[in-house]
């Protein structure tokens, strides 16, 4: 299953220099919005100015919050959810993996898979190049495949300098360990 979503680059597409290395989730959103309304909205500098206007950008990115007000104020329903825990001793004041780590890593595929097959999208926070070493960074994941007990991901990466990375191929395997278990699930209708 794999949804026919237009490709939009945040560095073809975003106008003002200053924002092109900064706006993947903005972009993500303006491909999501694009899809859900069978037509652009909103280019990728008014979701900019836009989102600058409420507050959408923190100092450390995006806000995934934020993202989700801005699907709203475009009319489509959208949350953000993630899929983290930390063991905390409180006597002695540390943070340890948790024991949970993967049980609600594996519960955030199912999300993810399950929001596909009801029509929605999701921009998925990961590691960008798709490295362990990579920035912050967000992919709009548009699909997946199944095939021999295998779980494959299809998504359109915004970070393309020239041409498209759309409709881009990653194992649920490879996945894991550059996802952040942080999501922004995009319904597929409109208000």
């Amino acid at each position: 299953m794999i949804h026919q979503v237009p490709y939009l680059s945040q560095f073809q597409n975003v106008s003002k220099e200053e924002w092109k290395a900064r706006s993947c989730t903005i972009v993500c959103l303006a491909m999501a919005l694009a899809y859900v309304w069978g037509k652009s909205l909103a280019t990728p500098d008014e979701l900019i100015e836009e989102g600058l206007t409420i507050k959408a950008r923190t100092e450390h990115g995006w806000d995934h919050q934020g993202i989700a007000n801005l699907a709203h104020n475009h009319g489509v329903p959208a949350y953000k959810e993630e899929f983290r825990s930390i063991h905390v001793d409180t006597n002695k004041d540390t943070f340890a993996p948790s024991e949970f780590k993967s049980s609600l890593t594996e519960y955030g595929i199912e999300k993810i898979v399950s929001t596909l097959c009801d029509g929605g999208l999701v921009i998925a926070s990961v590691l960008r190049g798709l490295k362990a070493d990579g920035t912050f960074h967000s992919i709009l994941i548009v699909g997946y495949e199944e095939g021999g007990g295998n779980l494959t991901f299809v998504f359109h990466d915004p970070d393309a300098k020239f041409g498209q990375k759309s409709n881009l191929r990653i194992s649920k395997d490879d996945f894991v360990p550059v996802w952040r278990n942080m999501a922004i699930f995009i319904a597929k209708k409109s208000l």
